[in-house]
């Protein structure tokens, strides 16, 4: 068969196809996810561990404390309970600033009786009250960071 032939019949191949030289030029920042993913895990359950925040009415001062995080998943959906664990009476503390013009670590707390949030693939979003959650997950860790009026990160465990 003759280089004539062969590229008589490979041109049509490329024109039916699709290769017509046009490329997608978008780039990943213009495209929008618009499904959730199947969660990875199950949330369900009491996760605690330490949260360090700071606030936007007093940015210097910034706090520790131990937290307890209580989530009910359905499908990509989560409701719970966020505040400070029964271990925070001892634990809370001013890590930066003065103790003298800071607030209390209960003071300056992220309390959230109901919270409310979405799960999707391994990442999760949960709106508290003034405080906005996000971040990862394993079988037994959740971590990640906290916005909203509050700025600061945290790490729990499965208990």
């Amino acid at each position: 068969m003759s280089s004539k032939n062969i590229l008589f019949l490979i041109v049509p191949i490329l024109i039916l196809s699709g290769c017509t030289g046009q490329y997608d030029t978008s780039t990943s920042k213009d495209k929008k996810l618009t499904t959730t993913i199947t969660p990875a895990r199950d949330l369900t359950g009491t996760w605690e561990g330490i949260a360090r925040w700071s606030d936007t009415y007093s940015p210097e001062c910034r706090y520790e404390m131990e937290y307890k995080l209580t989530l009910t998943q359905k499908e990509n959906t989560l409701d719970g309970t966020f505040g400070p664990s029964e271990a925070a009476t001892t634990s809370g503390k001013v890590i930066e600033g003065s103790e003298e013009t800071c607030l209390t670590p209960f003071q300056a707390a992220i309390i959230d009786p109901f919270i409310h949030g979405t799960v999707s693939g391994a990442e999760f979003t949960i709106d508290a009250q003034s405080a906005t959650l996000t971040g990862t997950f394993t079988t037994d860790l959740i971590q990640g960071k906290i916005g909203g009026d509050y700025t600061g990160d945290f790490s729990f465990t499965r208990k």
